[in-house]
């Protein structure tokens, strides 16, 4: 599904739970269903994987700006031999 259309379904979600205030027992339901989700062993294990993808891409980040010369925009023989040397 493309972002445009998670989003879509979010929305609509969050519309209809909240619109479903004004009833109480369908407020109610809805209410046991997401927390049941939410505690779910595979959307918890969904969440974890999501974050560890976000601590990997900080990481990325972190080590191509130790390597690359901002500056210069390319990374410098200096810099790759002591990244490399660790």
């Amino acid at each position: 599904m493309t972002k445009f259309r998670v989003g879509l379904l979010i929305g609509l979600a969050a519309g209809y739970y909240l619109g479903a205030k004004a009833g109480r027992r369908r407020y109610a339901q809805i209410n046991r269903v997401t927390s049941s989700l939410r505690h779910h062993q595979r959307v918890e294990q969904a969440a974890t994987a999501v974050s560890r993808a976000r601590a990997l891409v900080d990481l990325s980040r972190e080590r191509v700006h130790e390597v690359v010369d901002p500056e210069a925009g390319w990374a410098t023989t200096a810099r790759q031999a002591e990244y490399v040397a660790r």
